[in-house]
């Protein structure tokens, strides 16, 4: 629960960052803001959406509890015998969670620093087009998540909340800036 809870701060405040730069909490404004479809003008690529970006993935990192922040994940090795195998279903509908959280997270940083919403209009080719660009963004922070796994190390306790408040740091110091 510690854990979730100090790694959580830097994905809340890479939220509020696109909210303060629109001075908006609904996501249909901070959306408007950024242009139409066509006419793309990302908070991504102003330097409080790219603070903002970067706490979010640190924030979205830790919320999947996936490397550096496996500190409170158990080994599959440890789990033997009648227990692996009568908690199977639940091991899996923890991995099914998992990939949906992923994908939800995901969407939400498209959305918001982006500027694409999740809209399903079949109706005319750039409604389709919008949703496909959607659906295509939404990989590249699972892409970066695995490649960040590959290669980073595993921070400690003692590493873990000095990184977490950091980025929290950095990400209030984007919030002053989106002021």
């Amino acid at each position: 629960i510690k854990h979730i809870t100090i790694a959580s701060f830097p994905i809340y405040v890479g939220i509020f960052i696109p909210a303060v730069m629109v001075r908006s909490i609904y996501v249909e404004d901070i959306i408007m803001y950024q242009g139409d479809f066509l006419h793309l003008s990302p908070i991504l690529f102003t330097v409080p959406g790219i603070i903002g970006a970067i706490v979010y993935f640190v924030g979205y990192i830790a919320q999947l509890n996936d490397y550096p922040f496996t500190i409170a994940k158990a080994k599959g090795d440890l789990v033997e015998g009648g227990p692996l195998e009568y908690g199977a279903h639940a091991r899996g509908n923890y991995y099914v969670l998992r990939g949906v959280w992923m994908f939800i997270l995901s969407s939400l940083f498209v959305t918001l620093f982006f500027g694409i919403p999740p809209i399903v209009d079949f109706t005319s080719m750039l409604g389709i087009s919008q949703l496909v660009m959607h659906v295509l963004l939404t990989f590249a922070l699972p892409i970066l998540v695995s490649i960040l796994s590959a290669f980073g190390p595993i921070l400690t306790f003692k590493q873990l909340y000095p990184v977490s408040f950091g980025f929290t740091a950095i990400g209030i110091f984007g919030v002053i800036l989106a002021l």
